[in-house]
């Protein structure tokens, strides 16, 4: 698994110089000779988004009670830049907002499950490349950041063989944690004010704070998504800018799942640390720009 993303990288490389390659002894204009290009402007518009999730709590224990599934409702604010790639026949979009969120869910239905309640709040980016399908439509594959503090309320099961697992909750029970997100996802355009957004979303919850460790990590991460930044502005967009889009996608949220997987049992990785509580999330929003 910790060579999986030097090999991708090196398929995407190898596969974007070919094309370059082969692109030399084409002409460069044939690609985009019926595209619009009147039509890609940069533009800068605030929106609002609110969004419904099911959500599933994970966690590394021997003893393991049964989560109950919970809701998630939330609400964004920010604003939104949109502009042409290059002088290619797509567009790049970024989102920088500010969120709130709350999980729901009922009470238990038996004595050997764990329900929990969550309030979280914070900042976040979400960007990508993506393809005009009409004057007002687009379709954009993304790749999503963010920064959270939490506050839960967790129920324990009223059992003496998870005393174990009660405990460890404990931790969490009515205290602010900080915690990361990630999500990997869809905005499909409908009109020039309406988005409708579909995504998968992975959020982190470390039980104590270690400012150094997770400046730490977090740097590791960040150079490395830096890194696939620069490298599908210099090689793929160039190369190969009708799937970049798509290789975009593909690459900066493979690296995501990379980091998420290893931090699930070592929350500042690669530092010799605990295990967090994560939460995975289903998620589908509407947006509207003004």
């Amino acid at each position: 698994m910790k060579y999986y993303i030097f090999f991708l990288f090196l398929f995407c490389y190898s596969y974007v110089t070919g094309q370059t390659s082969n692109s030399l002894q084409q002409n460069p204009n044939s690609d985009f000779k019926n595209f619009n290009f009147d039509n890609l402007t940069t533009t800068t518009k605030s929106f609002l988004e609110i969004g419904y999730g099911i959500s599933s709590l994970k966690y590394s224990l021997y003893l393991r009670p049964t989560v109950t599934k919970n809701s998630l409702t939330e609400i964004k604010y920010g604003r939104r830049i949109t502009k042409p790639a290059g002088n290619y026949s797509i567009m790049k979009f970024e989102d920088e907002y500010f969120f709130s969120s709350y999980n729901s869910n009922s009470l238990p239905k038996s004595n050997l499950e764990i329900s929990f309640n969550l309030w979280r709040f914070g900042l976040g980016l979400r960007k990508g490349y993506g393809y005009n399908i009409a004057n007002n439509s687009a379709i954009f594959p993304y790749y999503q950041m963010g920064l959270a503090w939490s506050r839960g309320e967790y129920s324990e099961p009223n059992i003496v063989s998870f005393a174990g697992a009660t405990s460890y909750f404990r931790r969490f029970d009515r205290d602010l944690k900080f915690g990361t997100i990630n999500n990997a996802g869809i905005n499909i355009q409908l009109t020039r004010f309406l988005t409708l957004n579909s995504s998968f979303e992975t959020f982190i919850i470390f039980p104590r704070y270690l400012v150094i460790k997770q400046f730490g990590s977090f740097f590791i991460e960040l150079l490395s998504q830096t890194g696939l930044d620069y490298f599908t502005e210099g090689v793929i967009i160039k190369a190969a800018p009708k799937i970049t889009p798509v290789f975009y996608f593909i690459l900066k949220n493979s690296l995501s799942y990379l980091f998420y997987t290893l931090k699930k049992k070592n929350m500042n990785w690669p530092f010799n640390t605990e295990a967090p509580l994560t939460l995975e999330t289903l998620k589908f929003n509407v947006t509207v720009t003004f």
